[in-house]
């Protein structure tokens, strides 16, 4: 897992294996008004392990 491609985490700006480092993804949260102008929130969720094994 060492010998993986150093990589940037998008959260810490640490230089860490790709192996050891989570995939995230934007997840949009549900307006609790529909005709609402406002913008909906979106937060980053976890989408899985970048190793190759769990692809």
């Amino acid at each position: 897992m060492l010998a993986s491609p150093p990589r940037i985490c998008a959260l810490s700006g640490s230089l860490l294996p790709s192996d050891f480092l989570l995939r995230l993804s934007p997840l949009r949260l549900d307006s609790t008004e529909p005709t609402s102008t406002k913008p909906v929130p979106s937060i980053l969720v976890p989408d899985g392990l970048q190793h190759p094994k769990f692809t």
